[in-house]
C-alpha cells in the first residue's frame, strides 16, 4: 500500500494553506505540455475556494522544502471537495497518520509523607504498608517506588517481630 506521510511543515504563502506529504513510493508524472517526466516523493496539496461547493483541492509535486517542481495541477486534483484524504485517494495513496504518544509525568513523593511512612513502618502497622504500596504505583518516580518497597519491607519484618515478641510475652 503506498501511503502518504503528512510533514510537520505548513508551508503559507499569499495567505493559502499548503500542507506538505511525503510519499513512500514516488508519484510518477508526465507532463505533456513541457515534455517532462517527473518522479515526485513529495506534493503539495492545497484547497481553494470559500466553501465546499466552490473548493477545489489541488495537487502538485514538489521537493522536501515544498517548492512546487510543476506548476500544473496534478492528476486527482477534485473540484468541489476540501478533503486531503479524497484527493491522495484517487492517486493512489493513503494518508498515514502516527498515533499520539502519551506522555505520563511522574511525580516523586513529598518528603514529609515519606518521612511518615518511615515512621509508621518502623512502629509495624497496616498504615506503614498502606504507604510503602501507594509510593510503589506506577505514578511515581523510581527513587520514590524504592522508598516505598523499603517502606514495605520495613513494615513485614517489623510486623513479624512485634507478633514474635507478643508471642513470646503470653
Amino acid at each position: 500500500m503506498k501511503l502518504a506521510f503528512l510533514t510537520p511543515n505548513k508551508l503559507d504563502d499569499l495567505n493559502k494553506e499548503y500542507t506538505l506529504y511525503k510519499l513512500s513510493w514516488p508519484l510518477n508524472y508526465y507532463d505533456e505540455q513541457t515534455d517532462k517526466k517527473y518522479r515526485f516523493k513529495y506534493l503539495v496539496i492545497t484547497i481553494s475556494g470559500e466553501n465546499e461547493e466552490k473548493s477545489k483541492t489541488l495537487i502538485f509535486g514538489s521537493d522536501e522544502y515544498g517548492n512546487i517542481l510543476s506548476k500544473n495541477e496534478l492528476p486527482g486534483s477534485m473540484p468541489g471537495t476540501r478533503s486531503h484524504k479524497e484527493v491522495l485517494k484517487e492517486v493512489g495513496y493513503k494518508i498515514f497518520v502516527k498515533k499520539k504518544e502519551k506522555y505520563v509525568t511522574k511525580k516523586n513523593g513529598h518528603l514529609a509523607w515519606l518521612i511518615v511512612g518511615f515512621i509508621f513502618s518502623f512502629l509495624g502497622g497496616i498504615l506503614g504498608l498502606v504507604f510503602g504500596m501507594n509510593y510503589i504505583s506506577n505514578k511515581y518516580t523510581t527513587k520514590t517506588k524504592i522508598a516505598g518497597w523499603i517502606m514495605l519491607i520495613i513494615s513485614f519484618i517489623v510486623t513479624i517481630l512485634t507478633k514474635d515478641y507478643l508471642q513470646k510475652m503470653t
